[in-house]
């Protein structure tokens, strides 16, 4: 007995227990799992924007960083990436804008509370590392640009955003911040109407001239728009997109084809999948637990390697679960 009682004791005082006790009675101090606390929380049209508190186990940031957050939904955990829209500050807090455009983003906007804390990714991404002289953010892509080009704080690098109608009193706050800041009052920020400034190969071409290294951030199709302009131009201009949804449709016909073969190498199984479901989304379906992050090809959390017999190109031998649609018979190693 005495021993049975000193095992529980040890097993309540580890700090993954301790860490888990704290979140159900919604306090944010754990030292081993990173979690936020929901400290505020202000709804503008389609756009969230969120306050939280760290714990100690969440770290520094830097700009241009990212998080994965989970979100409860009818007992289910689901994850999101989204960017970290503000710098560093004394009070230790992060700043998320939400557009409500899915599942996850509509729960944080309609049931999140204030006072929640939630389970959080340690802060990744690389970004901060480059030194880009121009910064393009497209719609809600300005809140992972914006704290960017400020860390850069160079007076030489430009920051274009490009918005759509009715899109600026959404993020009200943030372009508030854009338009008092020094970077506006001496030229270095340009806002436009994105349809506007993108119908006429002209804008585009003299917003890069003299650049060479630049990041643009916003959805799939804009950023295929911003590198097709580029393409056109005939520059040196190297460009990075960051896309907030990268999944691709595959090039099949538009009959759903449901008897394509997913052969599971590691765990020997083979699963029948269709050509309209992203794997990652067959293999979930399947009872199959695999490994994954924020669904939204940012992470990287969900990347598997394909076997030499059936690789879907010469270059890649490496997929993202949650990008890929299948269009042939395939062999992973899961």
């Amino acid at each position: 007995m005495k021993q049975t009682v000193t095992k529980m004791f040890k097993s309540v005082c580890l700090p993954q227990a301790l860490d888990f006790w704290f979140k159900q009675l919604n306090i944010n101090y754990q030292t081993n799992t990173p979690t936020v606390k929901v400290v505020g929380k202000t709804i503008l049209n389609d756009v969230v924007k969120l306050v939280l508190k760290p714990s100690k186990a969440f770290g520094e940031f830097v700009a241009g960083q990212h998080i994965r957050l989970k979100v409860e939904i009818d007992g289910i955990g689901e994850e999101r990436c989204y960017s970290i829209a503000n710098l560093p500050n004394s009070k230790g807090l992060v700043e998320l804008f939400i557009k409500t455009q899915g599942k996850v983003s509509n729960a944080i906007k309609q049931t999140l509370k204030v006072g929640t804390v939630l389970d959080v990714s340690r802060p990744f991404g690389q970004n901060h590392k480059e030194k880009f002289d121009a910064y393009i953010a497209g719609g809600i892509g300005i809140t992972a640009m914006w704290p960017l080009f400020k860390a850069r704080n160079s007076d030489t690098a430009t920051l274009l955003y490009l918005t759509r109608n009715g899109e600026e009193e959404s993020s009200a706050p943030l372009l508030n911040e854009i338009l008092t800041s020094k970077f506006y009052k001496n030229g270095q920020v340009k806002i436009h109407d994105g349809r506007t400034f993108l119908s006429t190969l002209n804008n585009v071409k003299l917003f890069f001239t003299d650049k060479n290294n630049a990041i643009s951030c916003g959805s799939d199709r804009f950023n295929k728009a911003m590198s097709a302009h580029i393409s056109d131009l005939e520059t040196n201009v190297d460009l990075t997109l960051e896309s907030f949804k990268t999944t691709k449709t595959a090039l099949v016909s538009t009959e759903i084809k449901t008897d394509i073969n997913v052969k599971l190498i590691n765990s020997d199984q083979v699963i029948v999948v269709d050509n309209k479901t992203t794997l990652l989304d067959s293999l979930l379906n399947a009872g199959i637990k695999a490994k994954h992050g924020c669904k939204q090809g940012i992470c990287h959390e969900c990347t598997c390697r394909v076997s030499a017999a059936s690789l879907l190109n010469d270059v890649n031998k490496t997929i993202q679960l949650c990008t890929t649609f299948p269009s042939q018979d395939l062999e992973l190693e899961l």
